[in-house]
């Protein structure tokens, strides 16, 4: 769809089944990603020319890299639109291009969201000092899973602060966004960071955040909590810093029955898959979790990462990290039975955990990365179902031995208070 474009391709599937990745000895299966000079691919679409709503296509198809990935081993277990997902009739895609957008105010940092794929440049430093922020795309759903659906206003295009500095951010609440999800349960999630969402290929690369401040109290009770980006799937992070964070969060568990779900970060809070790479935070952050009516949930804290299910790698952080939990609960709990250790704990139903760590609180691998902030935690329980997974490097590393954190270490402290 553009002058001088290769002759369009076609592939054959069986009726509703599901459009298996890209592979160069199957013809029938997804196009291979496209390139043009000069322009961005920012995916597939129905519409030549697609009309956008909320900063995305409502007729794009969700076959990039890691959606469809997903959807060939997991097909069966996602709810997104079954018409996109598995084909019933013809279809024709279009590929989508976009240029380069140049930025150098906080007005045209702000536009970003007017299409959630496009292809940013930063060519000044930008001062958001006073300026009310929204975080720039947004997941929605109260569960990290890979449901296309869910992921529809997320960030998917690439921002390069080409070595340029953003001052003044603030974060102040969780409800940027209308995502209730389950009013009879109560259910919402929280998503707070200069990013609230970004996946499916976005990258982000060469910016400086600097005097980040994040005061945000009476959170819901799932969060995602971090000055760059709060939660990713299939988004790449390169050479990119926090400094002078002033990080101050305050969670109940109030609002909710079934129990408390945070992920809270200096860099990044969540992240299923991508990569980050040659990026660090600095500062301070202070975490206060209290639980009154349940027991159970994951509470992952970390100076860089909260939680994550990848691998990190050439990465710091130099972040004074506080958590004080208060477990309010006087009626027992149904739990599992004794507290179990190690990994058995990290993937245990019916504790309350929290998950700690100078770097990340959970990561898959941590190589080459360094952690020199203090750590100190102190915990008051009614009952005795509170679980403690805490390191001065990452509180769980999912991938055991060396090779789950070569080249890493860890030169502060770590202090419990019970």
């Amino acid at each position: 769809n553009y002058e001088g474009a290769p002759e369009s391709v076609t592939i054959e599937i069986d009726a509703g089944s599901i459009i298996q990745p890209y592979d160069s000895e199957n013809p029938n299966t997804a196009p291979q990603t496209p390139t043009r000079e000069g322009y961005r691919f920012a995916g597939w679409d129905t519409e030549r020319n697609p009309v956008l709503e909320n900063g995305y296509s409502p007729t794009a198809w969700p076959i990039g890299e890691y959606f469809q990935a997903y959807y060939a081993t997991f097909g069966d277990l996602s709810e997104a639109k079954d018409d996109h997902v598995r084909p019933v009739s013809d279809v024709t895609l279009y590929a989508r291009w976009v240029g380069k957008t140049t930025i150098s105010s906080a007005d045209e940092l702000f536009n970003m969201r007017e299409d959630l794929s496009g292809w940013y440049e930063l060519t000044e430093d930008v001062d958001l000092t006073g300026y009310a922020w929204c975080p720039i795309g947004t997941y929605r759903s109260n569960y990290e899973w890979m449901n296309q659906s869910w992921w529809l206003e997320a960030f998917r295009g690439k921002f390069d602060g080409a070595g340029h500095t953003i001052t003044g951010l603030v974060l102040d609440t969780t409800e940027y966004y209308d995502v209730t999800l389950d009013p009879e349960n109560e259910l919402r999630n929280g998503c707070a960071g200069f990013f609230g969402a970004a996946a499916d290929g976005a990258e982000v690369c060469n910016v400086t955040l600097s005097n980040v401040s994040v005061q945000i109290t009476g959170a819901t009770a799932y969060n995602y909590i971090a000055p760059l980006i709060a939660f990713v799937e299939g988004c790449d992070i390169t050479n990119c810093h926090v400094t002078g964070l002033d990080y101050n969060v305050t969670v109940q568990d109030d609002n909710t029955a079934r129990g408390m779900y945070t992920s809270l970060g200096g860099l990044i809070s969540g992240i299923w898959d991508g990569d980050i790479t040659g990026c660090s935070s600095q500062g301070t952050m202070r975490v206060e979790l209290t639980s009154n009516k349940s027991h159970m949930g994951d509470n992952f804290i970390g100076g860089l990462v909260g939680d994550g299910y990848t691998v990190i790698d050439n990465n710091s952080a130099d972040v004074e990290i506080t958590i004080s939990y208060r477990n309010n609960c006087t009626e027992p709990y149904e739990n599992p039975g004794e507290i179990p250790s190690g990994l058995e704990l990290v993937y245990a139903v019916g504790w309350q955990k929290i998950l700690a760590g100078g770097l990340a609180g959970q990561i898959n691998v941590a190589t080459n990365c360094v952690s020199s902030g203090n750590l100190t935690i102190s915990i008051e329980s009614e009952q005795d179902n509170t679980a403690l997974i805490a390191d001065p490097l990452c509180g769980a590393i999912l991938t055991p031995g060396e090779e789950g954190m070569a080249g890493s270490s860890a030169t502060g402290t770590l202090e419990v208070i019970e």
